[in-house]
């Protein structure tokens, strides 16, 4: 299949995954974030959901090239949508092409064709799926224009590569509920957050801890502090924590491995915490670890 996409060099690749990570703490780098990816995989539009279907509430909605009046007709016609029972079984951080899945025949004839994505100039999409829990439903789609040809393994693999920090980044947005970290206020402002967040340095040591991470080392037996340093009661806690702290401050954001980026913090009274653990390198990240002297961001 005929392909438009180069291969991104890997300082491409690093600094569309650090702009991602960026918009997860200032919102107003989506659409830049968004474009950047379309430029990447010749895309003309792209846009982020993550639904809360507890409540049907939206926690992300973020869009790149999307004029209102397609917005509006791609949630009038949501229900006689081909491509969406497909979304519901792909793997997550496992992109594919709407066409591909639902064929493209079968889509540029369907109603829904010719009520959205035709009237519009597009036809095929590159999916990933985000979140997909009883909670949570978020995807990620790359609109391509329709006198291009459909998305192949070369453009797919573009966003396989940044997919899984792309989920990182809207969970964080995601439990941080933040539309703007006020720069000059961000220690009180890291505080107002019920999240749990832990600025440190290489080794681990605490240069800053919001009042709901010291909650979690004072009262919880699972999260401690000793000598300065954020630690584990539990032995491979400890060691995991360590070793995905020493990871995200010597490495990059791409380098960080998945096994390393979450650490189950065991508890002996049976409440275990989760430590998501984030390198600070780049763009608002960087101003953060100019601020507090840090390199590593534990989420808890």
């Amino acid at each position: 299949m005929a392909h438009l996409a180069r291969t991104p060099s890997t300082q491409e690749l690093l600094d569309l995954i650090g702009t991602f990570y960026d918009a997860a703490l200032d919102p107003a780098l989506w659409p830049e974030a968004l474009a950047g990816l379309s430029r990447l995989m010749q895309g003309a539009a792209a846009a982020i959901s993550l639904h809360d279907t507890s409540d049907n509430s939206v926690r992300v909605d973020v869009k790149y090239n999307v004029g209102s009046d397609f917005e509006r007709a791609m949630t009038s016609n949501v229900a006689i949508n081909p491509v969406v029972p497909s979304v519901w079984y792909a793997d997550l951080d496992a992109p594919y092409s709407a066409a591909a899945a639902v064929g493209d025949e079968e889509m540029r004839n369907s109603l829904w064709y010719r009520r959205t994505i035709g009237p519009m100039g597009y036809h095929d999409a590159a999916l990933t799926v985000l979140a997909r829990s009883a909670s949570r439903f978020g995807a990620l789609s790359v609109m391509r224009e329709a006198r291009l040809p459909n998305f192949a393994e070369e453009e797919l693999a573009i966003m396989r590569a940044v997919a899984p920090h792309i989920r990182r980044a809207v969970t964080i947005a995601d439990m941080l509920d933040a539309r703007t970290l006020e720069r000059a206020n961000l220690a009180a402002t890291l505080d107002r957050l019920a999240l749990g967040i832990v600025l440190a340095d290489g080794d681990g040591r605490i240069v800053h801890a919001n009042e709901a991470a010291t909650r979690h080392i004072a009262t919880d037996d699972a999260l401690l502090r000793v000598d300065d340093r954020l630690a584990a009661r539990d032995a491979a806690s400890a060691r995991d924590l360590a070793q995905a702290i020493a990871d995200a401050a010597s490495g990059t954001t791409i380098s960080v491995p998945r096994s390393g980026i979450v650490v189950v913090l065991k508890s002996r009274a049976g409440r275990d915490l989760a430590a998501w653990v984030l390198p600070l390198d780049g763009g608002l990240r960087r101003e953060l670890a100019a601020g507090f002297a840090a390199r590593v961001a534990v989420f808890v």
